[in-house]
């Protein structure tokens, strides 16, 4: 029954946010406040749910570290899980966002739900008759592909990768349902169901690492399947639930089977460029995997659980902006003058939240990582190898927000081939940075080329989708100077301040540079030009407000 209660819940919410998400901009072409705090109120049930779902994550990530820290045993888990991870950017959410969510809202704004529904599960089950032959294709080369992706382990490692790749490729299957119902969700502004079915997937992983004293590395392989299993059955019947409450408040219409076939052929067409795009995405986290192996045997397991506490503000913010931006970005390609506001909306939140947490990430890596994850068999020598990889990836999650935006902004189009082609580039300049900067700075430098690699692509891409490309650059120059000159002010106060503190803790010390520094971004924000603070907090208060 709470289930149920929390599942009414969350979808009758989802409809109220998302239906204020699609009010239109005043006649300037410009965003105006409302506007901003609309996509702000849809972005915060997306970003609070999925915060939870990434807390789950992240908890479970840390009981792994206590369990296995950065030994061999631990890499072995990160890199066998690299294959099945790649193997989602044949129908994974995302893929399948991209390819279905365009057609699927048109669908639905011309009252044809029916048609959507069956293209929806027509596309769910082709994509997972695909990865039920590739799970095949992967369990009986298993080792075969751990070697190609972990050159620097020795034969006793790699037989153990091998072994854990075979236990976990089932979860290849469970990437169609998954890819197929999250769509479905989005298309009918269902934010919320989306953003906690990826707590389903930890609930295993959390119950055996509790409850399992000296648990093995194959166990929590084996609990990861049966996690996104759980998740694909949520969705799966989420979606049924949603389609269920849709089709008794609107009239029945002949199923137009030739059409139908039509938009199927129109989101198979679409697909290739987008997988190929997440295609390369995910090959260059197995590419910096691989190079991360050359730095030692534990560092793939450094490098992953550093990525872990950099994806925790990137999949909070960053992706549910984003999850939020599809849609709204689609209806606004279809009004001249419309789109470029809606993109520098996006843009605009992701810099203002993502640069100043990036700074904090960098500055207090050694900090995060020892609260993190310091405990069991996680020592100081793993502590001081993941807080190496941190700082070089902190300076990744700007860049990871700017490549999201790009991305969203051309499949909005409908126009996924230059995302694909940008995609291809970057993992060629990410690769040949891996190579030239893992010598002089170790693994923070994989974290670099990847900001790199992904702050230009992201960049290309914003520019050309961009329907002005010189205004949105002159924007984002302007926005850029902004914020970094409004963050460096805030740091260096939240430094000098804290720097005599000598006599309290060093952590102590570093809590009072951040709220010092803080305090400074929040009040001398106005001062900058930069608005976005007050609009972010004025939002805050009124759902506060409004709750109460």
């Amino acid at each position: 029954m709470l289930a149920r209660s929390l599942s009414h819940d969350v979808v009758d919410r989802a409809v109220a946010v998302s239906g204020e998400a699609h009010a239109p901009l005043d006649g300037s072409g410009v965003a105006d406040g409302s506007a901003d705090r609309r996509f702000l109120r849809s972005s915060a049930l997306v970003a609070a749910l999925t915060l939870f779902s990434r807390l789950t994550g992240f908890v479970r990530e840390v009981l792994v570290a206590g369990a296995f820290g950065t030994t061999p045993a631990a890499s072995a888990l990160v890199l066998a899980q690299t294959v099945p991870n790649l193997s989602r950017s044949l129908a994974s959410e995302e893929v399948a966002q991209g390819t279905l969510v365009p057609t699927l809202s048109r669908m639905s704004s011309a009252d044809r739900q029916r048609e959507g529904w069956r293209l929806t599960w027509l596309s769910g089950l082709i994509a997972t008759g695909v990865l039920t032959l590739l799970f095949v294709a992967v369990f009986g080369l298993a080792r075969q592909l751990s070697a190609a992706i972990a050159p620097g382990l020795d034969n006793e490692a790699l037989d153990q990768t091998a072994r854990l790749l075979a236990l976990l490729a089932p979860i290849i299957v469970f990437n169609g349902a998954l890819g197929a119902g999250s769509a479905y969700l989005v298309s009918e502004r269902r934010f919320g169901l989306v953003g906690l079915s990826a707590v389903f997937s930890n609930v295993p992983v959390l119950v055996g690492l509790f409850a399992v004293p000296g648990i093995s590395v194959e166990t929590v392989a084996l609990l990861l399947v049966a996690g996104y299993g759980l998740q694909a059955a949520f969705l799966g019947l989420s979606s049924v639930y949603t389609r269920s409450r849709i089709a008794r408040r609107t009239p029945t219409r002949r199923l137009d089977g030739e059409r139908l076939y039509r938009d199927l052929k129109a989101v198979a067409l679409v697909a290739p460029p987008i997988v190929l795009s997440l295609c390369m995405a995910n090959l260059s986290g197995i590419v910096d995997m691989a190079f991360s192996s050359l730095v030692g045997s534990g560092a793939p397991a450094a490098l992953d659980k550093a990525f872990r506490l950099v994806v925790l503000p990137y999949g909070v913010f960053a992706v549910a902006m984003g999850t939020v931006a599809l849609p709204q970005l689609a209806q606004a390609a279809q009004t001249p003058g419309e789109f470029d506001v809606e993109l520098m909306r996006v843009i605009r939140f992701l810099a203002v939240v993502l640069i100043p947490t990036a700074v904090v990430a960098a500055l207090l890596a050694d900090d995060l990582v020892r609260l993190a994850y310091e405990r069991g068999a996680f020592d100081a020598n793993s502590r001081s190898l993941t807080a190496d990889a941190l700082v070089g990836l902190s300076f990744a999650l700007p860049a990871l927000g700017m490549s999201l935006a790009g991305t969203r902004a051309w499949i909005s189009k409908r126009r996924p081939w230059p995302p694909a082609a940008a995609a291809c580039l970057g993992l060629v300049v990410n690769a040949g940075l891996d190579a030239a900067l893992i010598g002089p700075l170790g693994i923070a430098g994989i974290g670099i080329a990847t900001a790199v690699a992904h702050g230009c692509v992201g960049l290309v891409l914003m520019l050309t989708a961009s329907e002005d490309a010189r205004a949105v650059g002159r924007q984002l120059v302007d926005l850029t100077t902004r914020v970094a000159g409004l963050v460096s002010l805030a740091t260096v106060v939240g430094l000098v301040v804290s720097a005599p503190l000598t006599s309290i803790p060093p952590g102590l010390r570093h809590v009072t540079a951040v709220i010092v520094g803080a305090a400074v971004l929040l009040g001398a924000a106005s001062h900058f030009g930069v608005t976005d603070y007050r609009i972010l907090l004025s939002t805050l208060t009124r759902q506060r407000r409004h709750r109460e």
